[in-house]
């Protein structure tokens, strides 16, 4: 999965499976997990310095898959 993205140093999502997640930092990729979902408001929050981490949207194994 990595190898599509291996010129990116970020991902920014708003939710994904715990296995896709290691598999990603474990490529060396920093992963952002965020509520936000429009272009505009992920520019300012990164330009601001305001996007933050939200580990709780990343997807254990088996729950409603």
């Amino acid at each position: 999965m990595a190898e599509s993205i291996r010129d990116c140093q970020v991902v920014i999502a708003r939710g994904m499976g715990d296995g896709a997640y290691v598999h990603l930092t474990e490529a060396g990729l920093t992963v952002i997990m965020t509520e936000l979902h429009k272009v505009d408001e992920l520019e300012g929050a990164v330009k601001s310095g305001a996007l933050l981490h939200q580990p709780q949207r990343i997807h254990q194994h088996g729950q409603g898959h």
